[in-house]
């Protein structure tokens, strides 16, 4: 497996790792049940990914004729 493959998986699995911890985190806290956790971390990955999205768009003024 290439380094920059290896790394690939590795940021991933942590990314992961941490919008599951960050969910059942949530669940707990407030007091509602954990099955919640499963929708809710689906829901920071979507986020989390629109906010990627947004930031690594083009801006208007960066973008060719």
């Amino acid at each position: 497996m290439s380094a920059v493959l290896s790394k690939n998986v590795l940021e991933r699995a942590g990314w992961t790792l941490a919008e599951t911890a960050l969910a059942l985190g949530v669940t707990t806290l407030s007091g509602v049940s954990t099955w919640w956790a499963a929708p809710l971390a689906l829901f920071l990955s979507a986020l989390k990914t629109s906010v990627v999205d947004k930031l690594a768009a083009p801006k208007p003024e960066e973008a060719g004729p």
